[in-house]
């Protein structure tokens, strides 16, 4: 039976050649944990891809079975180092995907952190241009009323990827994690 492997931060893993790989980019802090739904999505529908979340689950008894040990061959600095290898790594040669719950009213980030999802608004302004250049796969989706400048972002993100933004967007802003993960998926097997 084949498995799905996990891959958190700091730990280095050789994804073999032609296999498929993702990395969950989106908010951690305030986001209700969104990256374990998706990982199991992921686990049902692309079992034995490679799955880079940038959450430090460690030894989660829930996610123990698809975690994967690093082999140590590459020693990152830090974790912004970790995620750009597999950032590049996933949008390449499976999918790069970006989903942006609401705020968690139950557990919201911290004030002090400053405000909700901004290192993933970066984050998604600084690939989308070079993901699209290089011809590599992202998909994005985010909850209705997510951020305020959601509409905006979907505007950049039609004109990053050439496309037009009137009568309708032409790129997808898929709006449920399911249907995130099913598009990131077919865009990984080349569908």
């Amino acid at each position: 039976m084949a498995i799905l492997n996990l891959i958190v931060p700091m730990r280095s893993v050789s994804i073999p050649a032609g296999a498929r790989s993702y990395f969950l980019a989106g908010p951690i802090s305030g986001g209700d944990d969104w990256q374990r739904l998706a990982i199991a999505h992921l686990a049902t529908y692309d079992p034995e891809c490679f799955v880079a979340c940038p959450c430090r689950y460690g030894e989660d008894k829930k996610l123990q079975k698809y975690l994967v040990k690093s082999d140590g061959k590459v020693r990152f600095e830090n974790q912004t180092h970790w995620e750009r290898a597999f950032i590049n790594h996933a949008a390449e040669h499976g999918c790069l995907l970006f989903w942006i719950p609401r705020e968690s009213k139950r557990n919201p980030r911290p004030a002090k952190s400053g405000s909700y999802a901004q290192d993933t608004v970066v984050e998604l302004g600084r690939y989308s241009e070079r993901v699209s250049q290089r011809g590599w796969n992202m998909v994005v989706g985010a909850e209705s009323e997510a951020l305020p400048n959601l509409r905006t972002i979907h505007k950049n993100l039609c004109y990053d990827f050439g496309c037009n933004w009137k009568p309708e967007p032409e790129f997808p802003l898929y709006s449920s994690l399911a249907r995130t993960v099913r598009a990131a998926i077919a865009k990984a097997k080349g569908e």
